[in-house]
């Protein structure tokens, strides 16, 4: 009987140590998951982790303001000297706020050379709506010169004053020069004017000048008739 008793206390303390052993794991197992399930939430960027997507901005390109370009200012025509036959071929206005070093730089050239054809003292003496003469160069001499185109409007009315009046100063290379070259160059009516030669075949002449101590070359043609009774009207002015 009492060996009975023995196995069933046995038994008893046996399911008791079970109980408990099994309540102790998973009363463990339970605060693991409740620490797991406690971890903090890692600092994910914006739109991960179940948050809100954030839009990044459109970035609107920033626009640069156009710069225009002046172009290269084209040289005009001179406004015609009613008392000439013939004027410079190219000029230029000055506009607002030019200098005369800028107007060279633009035109490609060295600006005394400008002062010279013009007889300009020094480059502050301009002012805006001034008209400049401009020289030319010639590819085969390398050197400027100042051209000049023929009116031949007034060509024709002073060829025909001459046809009645032999003592026309245009029917002569040199009085001609002298008196059309004047304020060119500084060229003056007591400058030296010294005839050359002259083509009246293909109605070509040369006049030298001596203005001070610098000498010019000043080319003249006949553009309505040819031979001793056709005008002179001057071609080119070149400095030598």
């Amino acid at each position: 009987m009492a060996s009975a008793k023995n196995t069933i206390l046995s038994i008893f303390t046996y399911a008791l140590v079970m109980v408990l052993a099994g309540s102790t794991v998973y009363f463990y197992l339970k605060s693991q998951e409740k620490s797991t399930n406690t971890l903090p939430t890692p600092n994910l960027p914006a739109g991960r982790h179940g948050s809100k997507l954030q839009t990044t901005p459109t970035l609107t390109p920033t626009t640069q303001p156009q710069t225009t370009l002046s172009p290269t200012p084209a040289l005009t025509k001179p406004a015609q000297n009613s008392n000439h036959p013939s004027n410079p071929a190219q000029t230029y206005k000055i506009g607002p706020g030019e200098t005369l070093f800028g107007i060279a730089t633009k035109l490609n050239m060295n600006w005394t050379r400008i002062t010279e054809v013009n007889n300009l003292e020094n480059g502050d003496n301009i002012k805006e709506g001034q008209i400049l003469f401009i020289p030319s160069f010639d590819e085969k001499t390398k050197k400027l010169y100042l051209e000049f185109t023929v009116d031949t409007s007034k060509a024709t009315q002073i060829q025909d004053q001459a046809t009645n009046l032999p003592t026309s100063p245009y029917l002569d290379p040199a009085a001609t020069s002298k008196q059309d070259a004047i304020g060119f160059y500084g060229l003056a009516a007591e400058d030296i004017y010294l005839f050359i030669s002259k083509n009246e075949l293909d109605g070509t002449a040369i006049v030298d000048v001596t203005h001070k101590d610098k000498k010019y070359e000043i080319n003249l043609i006949q553009p309505v008739k040819k031979g001793k009774d056709g005008i002179w009207t001057i071609s080119k002015i070149i400095p030598q």
